[in-house]
């Protein structure tokens, strides 16, 4: 049995907040519980025959006896000055994780049967109903509903994909992008702001720039497109994956603060939406909506264009949208959604316009070798080791992470992120199953030994 029991000069503590020694200052003092515990005997006899064991401890309370909780610093919050932790953490807890946001810690954990999706979520598109009657497939994405493929009379994923894979790099398809994450970074800084969190070059106005933000390590925090699409506000819309979101814009916000630049950064995930337009017939399928030049010297690649397509006036960007195909994506308020798909779906017919998913998106991803977050790179990655090493940009003068990426940028690596391609003929018994198909995490052999992880797969063609 254990009894705590001290004496301390409380007035010491009050003064200096707390003692450099910690518990060793505190000297236990049995007669300080004397009496309750010669009641506790009368209660209970077989106490007196107990061997004691006294302890001297010290506990943290407020004034007026409940918890310290509240805003602490930027983005945290406090939860202490517990007097008892049982009767109250669990009412504290719950109001906590009112506060919290749930966001990629959670994305790779399993889903068990207790714990509910609570599905549609509020975030879906403005074509969530329409897709959902057009039989898509969804999947969940740091809140969005995603639509990953659209089944025709039950015909079976693989066919699915291949049907979907062959009439867009045939033909042309458009897919949802509205999930993608979106944040505007805008104000007279905005540009110096970007050229000291990325170390990419940042785009003139009307282009679009691939960029990644490193860690002080030098390894990849983020990758993302960039646009400069508004020189009168000084505007700059970042592209990044949607787990990621939160978790950019904390670290733009970080380092505005650090260098004290004048900027607004801020998601606008939820009222711009996306739609692109992907194949060989998009351009021409673009041209029927809209007046303006889409030729290749009129709009060329990795650029912008404010244009109306139908009803619908549109930020229009050229860019493979990790396809590599010929690609448009139509920035535009989330409500007009429907306006500009209904348009495109009938100026597209006689170009075989067809609706497609992520899961197919993701085949042409990694057919072309374009790399994501969360698969090929991660946190233990730099940019040389995986071949982006051409990202960085080191004229550009002082960026996160400048002094390591110099340090790594003419090291050898024995790691190298490679593409591979399985054939089924080589393999006759194993059949073509989706089950039988390596999407991550499978090992690589040659000769039974270990040579590589698998960070992402999907059929082809």
């Amino acid at each position: 049995m254990s009894l705590i029991c001290t004496n301390f000069d409380q007035r010491r503590w009050i003064k200096f907040y707390f003692i450099l020694e910690g518990s060793r200052a505190i000297k236990p003092d049995f007669d300080r519980v004397g009496e309750a515990y010669e009641r506790a005997c009368t209660l209970v006899p077989s106490l007196r025959d107990a061997k004691v064991d006294a302890k001297a401890a010290v506990f943290s309370m407020t004034a007026d006896g409940y918890p310290l909780v509240g805003p602490f610093d930027k983005n945290y919050w406090v939860s202490t000055g517990f007097l008892d932790g049982v009767s109250s953490g669990g009412g504290i807890g719950k109001f906590i994780l009112e506060k919290s946001k749930e966001t990629y810690s959670m994305y790779y954990n399993w889903s068990y049967t207790n714990r509910h999706a609570g599905r549609p979520t509020d975030r879906v598109s403005g074509l969530y109903g329409r897709f959902k009657r057009d039989k898509a497939h969804f999947s969940f994405r740091n809140g969005w509903e995603v639509a990953q493929a659209f089944d025709i009379e039950e015909e079976g994923m693989l066919s699915t994909l291949s049907r979907e894979y062959q009439m867009v790099t045939n033909k042309c398809g458009v897919i949802d992008m509205s999930w993608k994450g979106k944040i505007e970074v805008k104000g007279p800084d905005a540009e110096a702001l970007l050229n000291y969190a990325i170390c990419s070059p940042i785009p003139s106005l009307a282009k679009i720039g691939s960029g990644l933000m490193l860690t002080r390590q030098g390894r990849i925090f983020s990758p993302m497109k960039i646009f400069h699409h508004d020189n009168t506000r000084s505007a700059f819309i970042l592209l990044t994956e949607p787990e990621r979101e939160s978790r950019d814009i904390y670290w733009l916000r970080r380092a505005a603060s650090e260098k004290n630049f004048k900027v607004q950064v801020f998601c606008v995930s939820e009222y711009l939406a996306s739609l692109a337009l992907v194949g060989p017939n998009s351009r021409q399928l673009l041209s029927e909506l809209t007046k303006s030049d889409v030729s290749e010297e009129g709009f060329p690649q990795r650029s912008t264009r404010l244009m109306r397509l139908g009803p619908v006036a549109v930020v229009c960007a050229r860019s493979s949208t990790s396809t590599g195909q010929l690609s448009y994506e139509f920035f535009h308020n989330r409500a007009d959604s429907a306006k500009l798909y209904e348009a495109i779906i009938c100026a597209g017919a006689p170009y075989g316009v067809v609706n497609f998913g992520q899961a197919t998106m993701n085949m042409m991803r990694l057919e072309h070798g374009y790399k994501i977050w969360g698969r090929e790179l991660t946190l233990d990655t730099n940019p040389f080791e995986c071949g982006l090493g051409g990202l960085v940009d080191f004229s550009k003068g002082e960026f996160i992470g400048r002094e390591a990426a110099l340090e790594q940028k003419d090291k050898s690596y024995d790691r190298r992120l490679a593409l591979l391609t399985f054939d089924p003929e080589y393999n006759p018994n194993i059949p073509l199953e989706w089950k039988n198909l390596p999407f991550g995490n499978e090992v690589v052999r040659r000769e039974g030994q270990e040579e590589a992880i698998i960070s992402a797969g999907a059929p082809y063609g």
